[in-house]
């Protein structure tokens, strides 16, 4: 008579580790699998989102042409000049003051919120060394 009992206790000796083998070849293969495409699914990320700093220099790039626009504007009439100057400001601190409100205001729009001032403001200052080659204040 024969005894199915060894024959399949037999054959799952044989089985089992191989199976459980190939099983773990497949959860490894799975894991790397997921792990490249979240890999590469950050960096396209990383890529399309900027870092706070860089929107940080990006606002100060923009708020400084703002600014250089306002102060040729100011240049340019002499009443605008005089409402200035008559508040005891040089065009130049009037410059940046409406660079650092203009990039702050910008990053807010962009829901960045709770920037220092002093960080701010010392973006423009590169933004205007920069452009211009020349610091902001002097």
């Amino acid at each position: 008579m024969i005894e199915w009992n060894v024959i399949l206790n037999e054959t799952l000796k044989i089985l089992i580790p191989l199976l459980v083998t190939a099983l773990i070849s497949l959860v490894v293969a799975g894991a790397r699998l997921f792990w490249s495409f979240a890999s590469a699914k950050f960096q396209l990320i990383e890529s399309l989102y900027p870092t706070v700093g860089e929107l940080l220099n990006e606002a100060a790039r923009f708020a400084v042409q703002a600014a250089e626009q306002v102060k040729i504007h100011a240049e340019k009439d002499p009443a605008y000049l005089q409402l200035i100057t008559s508040a005891g400001k040089t065009l130049r601190d009037e410059a940046k003051q409406y660079a650092v409100e203009s990039a702050s205001q910008w990053l807010e729009a962009h829901s960045i919120k709770g920037i220092d001032l002093a960080l701010i403001a010392a973006a423009v200052e590169k933004a205007v060394l920069e452009q211009f080659g020349t610091p902001a204040q002097e």
